[in-house]
């Protein structure tokens, strides 16, 4: 899960896009 954070760094718009809103929910709750 942790692969997340660098992920997200080098590309926010692919995995948003691809998951769609989904991806924000449970992006959120694995950071709370």
């Amino acid at each position: 899960m942790m692969n997340i954070e660098p992920d997200a760094s080098h590309t926010p718009d692919v995995p948003r896009d691809v998951l769609g809103e989904g991806a924000t929910n449970s992006f959120a709750e694995v950071e709370h």
